[in-house]
């Protein structure tokens, strides 16, 4: 046995009794829907999925998906090209119906995680004094699903002296990808001061 695999098997024994308690605690987990097939856990729904927790999971995966300003209301000069990766991470409630019957499993011990995290490649360009364009390109590396985004941002106002402030509007869409079972686009608008 190596030394990793050792430290690995009395971590799990020592986290055994801990789980036990946690489980006769009166939580209740959900079954999770098992799909041997599967690497990590992926969008799939489940035959007893409801509408009202379908609507749910529409409104909370959108929510994850929207390509959200991360920035301030300035924009890019004409020409300039930004390429950058970052980390997306976002929370949901795993044992939500709006999450278990819409996601289906490797295995009945692989639940899936009240945080997931995973990169993002972002792209931004110059098209104006007033005005840039940017992309950003994701997915989860062993599920089936990830998001590509567009976004177009134009500045009103531009922070100098004697005018103390920066104003911008922003239109974005996303397309949620790889996923069989739907067809998801998200729309956005913001202003940014």
């Amino acid at each position: 046995m190596s030394r990793a695999t050792i430290i690995a098997a009395i971590a799990l024994a020592a986290a055994a009794p801990i789980q036990a308690q946690h489980d006769h605690a009166g939580h209740d987990h959900p079954a999770l829907h098992v799909n041997g097939s599967l690497d990590d856990c992926s969008v799939q729904f489940a035959s007893r999925l409801t509408q009202a927790s379908y609507r749910r999971f529409v409104r909370e995966f959108g929510s994850v998906s929207a390509f959200k300003q991360a920035g301030s209301a300035n924009v890019l000069r004409k020409g300039q090209l930004s390429i950058g990766l970052e980390m997306m991470t976002f929370s949901i409630d795993e044992n939500a119906d709006a999450w278990n019957d819409t996601f289906a499993h490797p295995d009945d011990h692989h639940p899936l995680g009240n945080e997931k995290q995973f990169p993002k490649i972002k792209a931004r360009y110059g098209i104006s004094e007033d005005a840039d364009v940017g992309a950003f390109w994701t997915r989860n590396p062993n599920a089936n699903y990830g998001w590509l985004g567009v976004d177009g941002k134009w500045r009103i106002l531009s922070q100098e002296k004697g005018k103390p402030l920066s104003l911008a509007v922003r239109g974005a869409y996303t397309k949620t990808l790889y996923v069989i079972d739907m067809d998801m686009h998200a729309v956005t608008a913001d202003v940014s001061v």
